[in-house]
C-alpha cells in the first residue's frame, strides 16, 4: 500500500515536470532553493532572483526580464550592474544620450566607439577611416556615412572607373581619357 502511494507521489511529479517544461523548478516551493542564492525559497524575499521583492513582483516565482533592466541586473551581461554601467544595454550609446537605453539597437552599435562600421575588423574607436570611403575621419565631413557625395567611390583607396587601379594611384580616375592634372573634373567622366 505504502509502495502505490509513493508510485502516485513520483507520477503526480513527473506530470508536473510534464506540464510545466523547463519553468517546473519556479512552481517547487518550500525548502527548495530557486534562484540558487542560497537562501530557501520560503525564506527568500526575492525566490525568482529577478531583483523585485516577491511582495511587490507581480510573478514572483518567475524570473522575469524586468530583472536583466533592472538596477542590480546586467542587461548587456558585461559584468557590470545597470545601476553602475553607463550603456546599460552595450550598443555603444550611453544611456544619457541613447533615445531607448534597455533596447539594443543595432545601427547605433555599428557606429559606437566598440562597433564596426566598415566591417573591416577594426574597431570604431580605433579606425582611422570609420566608414571605410577612403577618407580619414579627421578629413571626413561625414565620418559615419560612406555614401555622401560620392566620396566612397572617389576616395584615395577606391577605383572610380573601375579600371583595377587605386584611385592614388591612378593618373586617369574617372577613366574619360584625360589625365588627372589636365582634367578640370578628375572625378567625373561626364565633364572632361
Amino acid at each position: 500500500m505504502q509502495s502505490k502511494s509513493i508510485v502516485q507521489a513520483a507520477l503526480a511529479a513527473s506530470l508536473l515536470v510534464i506540464g510545466c517544461g523547463a519553468n517546473a523548478q519556479q512552481y517547487i516551493v518550500g525548502s527548495a532553493d530557486m534562484d540558487h542564492d542560497g537562501i530557501s525559497n520560503r525564506h527568500d524575499r526575492d525566490r525568482d532572483g529577478d531583483g523585485i521583492a516577491n511582495a511587490r513582483d507581480h510573478h514572483p516565482n518567475r524570473f522575469d526580464r524586468v530583472a536583466r533592466t533592472g538596477p542590480r541586473g546586467d542587461l548587456d551581461r558585461d559584468g557590470v550592474q545597470n545601476r553602475y554601467d553607463r550603456d546599460r544595454d552595450g550598443d555603444g550609446l550611453v544611456n544619457a544620450r541613447d533615445p531607448h537605453p534597455d533596447r539594443f539597437d543595432r545601427r547605433i552599435a555599428r557606429k559606437g566607439p566598440r562597433g564596426d562600421l566598415d566591417r573591416d575588423g577594426i574597431q570604431n574607436r580605433y579606425d582611422k577611416d570609420r566608414d571605410g570611403d577612403g577618407i580619414a575621419n579627421r578629413r571626413d565631413p561625414h565620418p559615419n556615412r560612406k555614401d555622401v557625395a560620392e566620396v566612397g567611390r572617389t576616395g584615395p583607396r577606391n577605383d572610380l572607373d573601375g579600371d583595377g587601379i587605386r584611385n592614388r594611384n591612378d593618373h586617369d580616375r574617372d577613366g574619360d581619357g584625360i589625365r588627372n592634372r589636365r582634367d578640370d573634373h578628375p572625378n567625373d567622366r561626364h565633364r572632361g
